[in-house]
Order: C-alpha cells, then sequence, then structure tokens
C-alpha cells in the first residue's frame, strides 16, 4: 500500500473503508464498530500529525507497514480513548 495515500486516508477519516474496499472478504473488521473505527482514526491521525514515521518506526513506503507500527505504538501507549473520541 502506498503510504501517501495512506497518510490521505487517515486524514480524511477513510481509513476503515478504503481498507475494506481494497481487502473485501481478505479483512475482518467485525470487532470494531463506528465508534471503535472513528476512536482508531483519530489516534492514527494524531500519530501522523505528530510523529515522523520514518524516524521513529523506520517506515518510509509502505502503508501497511505504517498502520501496523501505529497499532503497536498504541499498545506501547496505552492511550485513553477519551482523548481520542469527538
Amino acid at each position: 500500500m502506498d503510504i501517501e495515500e495512506t497518510y490521505q486516508k487517515i486524514d480524511n477519516g477513510e481509513l476503515f473503508n478504503w481498507l475494506k474496499e481494497k481487502f473485501s472478504n481478505r479483512l475482518d473488521l467485525s470487532l470494531y464498530d463506528e465508534d471503535d473505527r472513528k476512536l482508531l482514526t483519530n489516534f492514527f491521525g494524531s500519530l501522523y500529525n505528530a510523529v515522523d514515521a520514518e524516524r521513529k518506526f523506520g517506515v518510509t513506503k509502505n502503508g501497511l507497514c505504517l498502520l501496523l507500527a501505529y497499532c503497536i505504538e498504541g499498545v506501547q501507549q496505552n492511550p485513553s480513548l477519551e482523548d481520542y473520541s469527538d
């Protein structure tokens, strides 16, 4: 996945719809309701705006690697979800 396109989808809030479209039956998002998806998108957006992915994660090209790095960062930070609600 192109990293710039991934950044764009995070930034405009279309990440999960785009992932579902891109991976169709190979991706199960049923664990996450719309509120969860919005919180995750907001968290990913905060990382996108505050973190240099190349410097912090070593990710320069692959959007899927970027999303994985964001997930791992989320586990390490264990953020309060209230911080990312609208």
